[in-house]
């Protein structure tokens, strides 16, 4: 944010055609591509974004019906005064302000500092000022709320900044018991800055600013928002964040996970992932990547890093080696799971508008926090270290696994090694944790592999312990009912044998009528391989004979396909 708002306010431009010209088109972009019905989908999730006044004009193609929250950003806080000293700070004719308005969308302010906090806390006129401007500006337009986003302070700062949040809650309550106030929280907080027992006295949402974990400084290239730590000399990363506030006492329902539309590109070593840095980086926004004009963005250059749940680019120019690390919407997708699995109130934009002409980034919010919401029959789930790393200490969350038109769920764990007697997994046969008791796991006591009875298994972690263990990671699948969506009765069937295998495995299927068809491998990261397919598969039996390859020893799901239906097939490979 401070970095881009800081290029941005050279410009001192007023207008929407002076952004659209700096972006290079002379109309705003339109990206409302929604799927069928998508304006029937109902959140059940706070979204909130950060609409930065040089995004002016993006704001028709938003999907507002996926929006719960835009901030328009910045009022720019002079220390010495309170004034804001942002010239191009358009609250009071933004369109995108008054189209969220009439939409019922909740339209904030957020202001900004990020420097010479001791001269705004010493002075309380200055802070006087910036309160009653922000007031002043709320009911000029039926304004919502205010969020705070003061970056760079020191754990000297802590004191004097809650008391500043205290005294802006109270005018806002005094002017409207409606408004809110939010705040920023830094992905780290090294001071520590936040007072979070007595912020929780006046604060409604707290966003964590989940990026720039790795940025343009950073020796070591890498995501900006790893979901899980990807190396060991730098363990900081979502999950991680998430669960340092929730022990430090921000409420789960009050916690939001601040996700970037951007990413970072450095010069590096090599194509490999981790590489060391060869310059600074550069900050790649969304709609740059996506429309990839300098060709470097392709499929052919795209790499996935398995335990930081990021994809990223790496090719070359002038023989040496570049890499470029942004989300895509399937990556972006892991990010709302946890955020679903760790039960808090929702996510952040930074920022609207960066995806600009393009639909997906909706279309992962849609597929994960709305009443259209799209669960797998079939997908992996770890603890909150990821695949690579122990979880953490202070866990405690409960998560239920119902995927649409199951009859039932099953799972079947890989790995399971908990602090005995302290850290604790319990598995129920239903919806909540009221539902009858499937099993209670520490130690090295393994679930193995549990079918339930319902579509629907609960699950809840709880870690107590003071050295966390490796963690564990499971599949799930379900058994489809006869009006679900992977009803297998409908077209074909699915064998596998030997099961388990060790050199080659025998797969036959039987086609009711001609279609199309494939067959995918899915390990335990997700990460899917086509191991056959057909566009006019003909109705009859057939087979196919897999080696083992290059596959390594461990359990796959095998997915065939064809049309709208899906079956799935456990697989162990010794």
């Amino acid at each position: 944010m401070q970095e881009q708002s800081e290029y941005y306010s050279h410009f001192h431009f007023t207008k929407e055609s002076q952004w659209d010209s700096l972006r290079g088109i002379s109309e705003p972009a339109l990206n409302k591509v929604e799927q069928p019905g998508a304006a029937a989908c109902q959140l059940n999730k706070r979204v909130f974004g950060w609409f930065p006044y040089w995004e002016a004009g993006t704001e028709t193609g938003f999907q507002w019906n996926l929006l719960t929250d835009l901030a328009y950003f910045d009022y720019t806080v002079t220390p010495t005064t309170g004034a804001n000293s942002n010239t191009s700070f358009a609250w009071a004719t933004s369109p995108a302000v008054t189209t969220a308005l009439s939409k019922g969308i909740n339209a904030e302010i957020t202001i900004t500092l990020f420097a010479s906090f001791t001269t705004f806390f010493g002075s309380a006129s200055a802070q006087a000022t910036c309160i009653n401007n922000v007031v002043s500006l709320l009911k000029s337009r039926g304004g919502k709320g205010v969020n705070v986003d003061f970056e760079g302070m020191a754990s000297t700062d802590k004191a004097n900044f809650t008391a500043f949040m205290n005294q802006l809650k109270a005018a806002l309550i005094a002017a409207s018991p409606t408004y809110e106030l939010s705040i920023a929280l830094y992905a780290v907080d090294w001071g520590p800055v936040f007072d979070i027992p007595n912020l929780n006295k006046v604060m409604d949402w707290y966003i964590i600013m989940g990026y720039d974990y790795y940025y343009g400084g950073s020796t070591t290239a890498g995501p900006s928002d790893p979901l899980y730590d990807f190396q060991t000399s730098y363990n900081y990363d979502h999950s991680k964040s998430i669960t340092a506030y929730l022990k430090a006492g921000v409420p789960n329902s009050k916690l939001l996970l601040g996700v970037p539309y951007y990413g970072e590109s450095w010069g590096t070593s090599a194509s490999t992932a981790p590489s060391a840095t060869t310059g600074t980086g550069t900050s790649l926004i969304y709609n740059t990547m996506r429309a990839n004009a300098s060709g470097n963005y392709s499929a052919a250059n795209m790499h996935w890093e398995p335990n930081s749940c990021t994809p990223y680019f790496a090719y070359q120019t002038a023989g040496a080696w570049h890499q470029a690390w942004i989300d895509n919407a399937y990556s972006m997708g892991k990010r709302y799971d946890v955020v679903n699995q760790r039960g808090i109130g929702g996510i952040g934009i930074w920022a609207l508008g960066y995806d600009n002409g393009y639909p997906e980034l909706w279309s992962a919010i849609q597929n994960k926090f709305s009443s259209c919401a799209v669960v797998s029959c079939t997908d992996t789930i770890y603890d909150m270290g990821g695949p690579h790393m122990p979880y953490y200490d202070g866990e405690d969350y409960t998560y239920t696994i119902a995927p649409p038109g199951a009859a039932s769920v099953s799972l079947s764990f890989s790995s399971f090694n908990v602090q005995a007697g302290k850290d604790t997994l319990w598995l129920f046969n239903g919806a909540t944790t009221a539902s009858p008791l499937i099993g209670k796991y520490t130690g090295t006591n393994s679930p193995g592999s549990v079918g339930g009875t319902s579509p629907a298994i609960t699950m809840r972690f709880k870690s107590a312990g003071t050295v966390p263990g490796p963690g564990f990671q499971a599949i799930w699948t379900c058994q489809s009912g006869s009006a679900g969506i992977n009803d297998p009765v409908h077209s074909f069937s699915l064998k596998a044998f030997p099961n388990p295998f060790h050199d080659v495995l025998t797969i036959s299927w039987d086609l009711t009528e001609n279609g199309p068809l494939d067959l995918q491998l899915i390990d335990l990261a997700g990460r899917r391989t086509l191991i056959y397919c057909n566009n006019t598969e003909t109705a009859g039996q057939h087979q196919l004979i897999l080696n083992k390859d290059n596959l390594a020893a461990g359990l796959y799901i095998l997915e065939i396909k064809t049309g709208e239906q899906s079956l799935f097939k456990k697989i162990v490979m010794y």
